[in-house]
């Protein structure tokens, strides 16, 4: 062969060895691909659902529609014209029925059914640095006055709450004026239609009334600086409840102070929210009444539709009268069990006993309550209950309760679970 002959047959070795090197990159290539296309097909599979389960998906995408819990959009507040005149709107009815015992000695007259709350709510943000809420209520609520033997039923529209917060125009403060539910508790906090058992639990409602302590003022709140969220609130109020407190006979100013904290861990699977309260005010002997408050709520998610939780109050009432000082007790230990992610199924059991507040009763009742609900969506609830009252005077009474609550509009879900605090803002609760 001529040296020419060689260089060619060399430079043709050359091309084919880089085509074989080609071709292999290319079946290597083309093997990773088929392992991702493999990959993929594997995910898909642990993807599909059923079509029972796929049905109840669109079903609830239809009859619970995701909506947000408030207008918190700044736009809001500056937008011109109609736009500017549509904050979010609710209506929520709570219809409960009581099969059992009539016990007026927690308001139930007979064997009935009563619409027992049926609630208007509005809210917007009116400005960048401002928020307004406003709740009508309509509500049907019995008193028994044990002394004279009479019971009474007020069935009355009211302002339930009406107030203006600011929470932006300081860093780490928020001011609100007007009425609220005061967050001293969180079953004083909630509205009856949100707790997790048909009757408000008897050491709140004892203290305070079946209603909770709702006054007109101005709180507070300062998010401290820590890791962890930890607010500290202060408020003054005219102390308007009539149980605890009688700030209108003696036009002196009901007080209140709060440390509010939340932790979670274990990446966000175990969480406690917890507050510690005092209140300071006037009452109806002439006196005063100091009311110290303790309350903490525990969840362990094993999934997001699936935890248990466990969460307990203290209340001690340091109450002044004509004859002397006393002391008052309540307390309440409650357990509870959710799963099922699209009936929120829960059952739970409710343990509790208190004295009252007000100065002239000195009785004590204990009860205990077990219950079970279940969400036909987020908007519709349903619950049985059984309660069983052992009051110091009369007899023990067992009462069946059937409940069902429903949203319409922008109201959040009807759920306790997810009062959180939220680390990155303070908004008060």
């Amino acid at each position: 062969q001529t040296p020419t002959e060689i260089r060619t047959l060399e430079q043709a070795r050359a091309v084919i060895q880089q085509l074989l090197e080609r071709l292999s990159q290319l079946e290597r290539q083309q093997a990773e691909m088929q392992r991702k296309l493999e990959e993929l097909q594997r995910q898909l599979e642990e993807l599909q659902v059923t079509p029972e389960e796929e049905e109840e998906a669109l079903l609830e995408e239809l009859l619970q529609p995701e909506v947000p819990a408030e207008s918190e959009n700044v736009r809001s507040a500056v937008t011109r014209g109609n736009l500017a005149f549509n904050p979010d709107v609710a209506v929520v009815g709570d219809f409960a029925a009581n099969f059992g015992d009539t016990s007026p000695w927690l308001g139930l007259r007979r064997h009935n059914t009563w619409n027992r709350h049926i609630e208007l709510a509005f809210n917007q943000r009116i400005s960048p640095e401002a928020k307004a809420v406003v709740k009508w209520a309509f509500g049907t609520h019995g008193h028994y006055h044990p002394d004279e033997g009479v019971y009474e039923v007020h069935e009355h529209l009211e302002l339930e709450e009406g107030y203006v917060q600011f929470d932006r125009l300081f860093d780490r403060l928020v001011l609100r004026i007007g009425r609220e539910r005061l967050p001293f508790m969180k079953y004083n906090l909630l509205d009856g239609h949100e707790l997790p058992f048909v009757t408000r639990p008897i050491s709140v409602a004892r203290f305070f009334g079946d209603h909770g302590l709702i006054d007109d003022g101005l709180r507070i709140g300062w998010l401290l600086p820590t890791r962890t969220y930890l607010s500290l609130e202060a408020g003054v109020y005219n102390g308007r409840n009539g149980v605890a407190f009688s700030g209108l006979q003696s036009n002196k100013r009901l007080l209140m102070g709060r440390l509010h904290g939340y932790s979670a861990w274990d990446e966000g699977n175990q969480e406690i929210d917890w507050n510690l309260g005092f209140l300071h005010g006037p009452n109806s002997a002439g006196s005063t009444t100091n009311i110290y408050t303790l309350d903490a709520t525990y969840q362990r998610f094993k999934t997001q539709f699936d935890r248990s939780i466990a969460s307990a109050g203290l209340l001690y009432g340091h109450v002044g009268g004509a004859k002397g000082d006393k002391d008052r007790w309540g307390w309440y230990l409650h357990l509870a069990k959710r799963w099922d992610r699209y009936r929120m199924k829960e059952l739970g059991l409710l343990v509790e006993s208190a004295d009252s507040a007000a100065p002239e009763i000195t009785d004590r009742y204990d009860m205990y309550s077990l219950y079970y609900t279940w969400h036909r969506t987020h908007r519709v609830r349903f619950r049985l209950q059984f309660s069983h009252l052992d009051p110091d005077q009369g007899k023990d009474q067992d009462m069946f309760f059937f409940q069902t609550t429903y949203v319409m509009g922008t109201h959040p879900p009807v759920s306790y679970t997810h009062l959180r605090a939220h680390e990155t803002s303070l908004h008060l609760v």
